[in-house]
């Protein structure tokens, strides 16, 4: 769904299947770069910081990083 850009209905997929069965890494990025494509940047802060607490190395964890870097969340 992200791929099509209805972020929004991908943030509800995300949360739901969040909801269901808890504490998946990549389903609380994905969460993040959902609500980033909604321009909803406290909610992927959110989102990236609880990612990069869970997991520090990769692709989606320097995303995660970079993005509240530039967004001011850290220093």
């Amino acid at each position: 769904l992200v791929i099509n850009r209805r972020y929004d209905q991908a943030y509800s997929q995300f949360a739901a299947y969040d909801k269901t069965l808890p504490g998946n890494p990549d389903i609380i990025f994905f969460k993040g770069l959902s609500a980033e494509g909604m321009n909803n940047k406290k909610n992927a802060a959110r989102d990236y910081a609880k990612y990069i607490r869970m997991v520090n190395k990769g692709p989606k964890a320097k995303h995660a990083y970079n993005r509240l870097q530039g967004w001011g969340y850290l220093k």
